[in-house]
């Protein structure tokens, strides 16, 4: 009799156990791919007050290509007030994407003007844009590296059962194109 009775307290224990440390790496896991979304979101803000820096510095190189301008404005717009959030990835990528190819599309048309391509503002600004980019790839490869170890963990045994009971989120990837 005693010795059941210690046998079942000892697997309640490690039931017990077993169940706090797999919150515990879950917990851990989110707040990780939290953050890296957190640092991805700061990244994407710094692109969208760039912007306006790019569109006063080409202006006067893009000459009849204008709605390019309006292009680029339009795009920056999408992505400031795409769903910026876990449920809204999807559409902020994409917004983003549209972003990047409306700057791309800028700066061809500014370097196909020999002035616009020499002009040391416009160099300046593209080198900023560039660099805002490394570090938004950056953030999207840390942030999608956390979301996938979370989400990897969260549908092994014990993790998913912790998942159903404690209501831990899933993290979508968040996809730019190159």
């Amino acid at each position: 009799m005693v010795i059941a009775l210690v046998s079942a307290l000892v697997c309640a224990a490690l039931a017990a156990a077993l169940a706090v440390q797999s919150h515990r790496t879950l917990s851990r896991l989110r707040s990780e791919a939290d953050a890296a979304f957190t640092d991805l979101a700061a990244e994407l803000r710094s692109r969208h007050e760039l912007v306006p820096h790019v569109l006063a510095s080409t202006q006067r190189y893009l000459g009849s290509a204008r709605y390019e301008a309006s292009n680029v404005a339009t795009a920056r717009h999408a992505a400031r007030t795409a769903t910026i959030g876990r449920r809204g990835l999807l559409r902020q990528a994409r917004a983003e994407n549209a972003l990047s190819q409306a700057l791309a599309d800028i700066f061809r048309l500014v370097s196909e003007d020999p002035a616009g391509a020499t002009d040391p503002t416009v160099t300046f600004v593209r080198a900023q844009v560039v660099d805002l980019a490394d570090r938004v790839d950056s953030s999207v490869l840390r942030y999608n590296t956390a979301a996938s170890r979370y989400m990897a963990k969260r549908g092994r045994p014990p993790f998913a059962l912790m998942t159903g009971i404690f209501g831990f989120a899933p993290r979508e990837e968040f996809v730019l194109e190159a």
